[in-house]
């Protein structure tokens, strides 16, 4: 009887143990994250609109298009998901997300910012 059942079953049928416990916590902090980009954009987006003069319609476009890119990335993801695996989408997705965090140490301005005047 216990060939019979499919992998979802089986899966459910399995005791709370370590390695549940290691994929929680593991999506967890990618969703935690996820989260503070999205919240340090929208402070970073409140100093950059003052520093550069934006309009409220160039701010709310910025923020529309980030969230544009989120739901095609996600929408891709989910395709590539079925397609790949979860497990190689989320990692190639985090090794993206982490070289791009990565590179913006690299960003550089010719100084702090203009009320400072350094």
């Amino acid at each position: 009887m216990r060939g019979s059942l499919g992998l979802e079953e089986r899966l459910d049928a399995q005791p709370v143990g370590p390695g549940h416990r290691r994929v929680t916590l593991l999506s967890g902090l990618g969703w935690m994250f996820d989260a503070m980009d999205i919240g340090l954009l929208s402070f970073v987006l409140v100093a950059l609109a003052s520093e550069w003069g934006l309009s409220q319609g160039q701010v709310g476009a910025a923020i529309s298009v980030g969230l544009f890119g989120m739901f095609v990335g996600a929408a891709a993801s989910g395709v590539l998901a079925d397609r790949y695996g979860r497990r190689a989408v989320l990692i190639s997705t985090l090794l993206v997300y982490s070289v791009a965090t990565g590179l913006t140490a690299l960003a550089w301005g010719t100084g702090c910012c203009s009320s400072c005047g350094s």
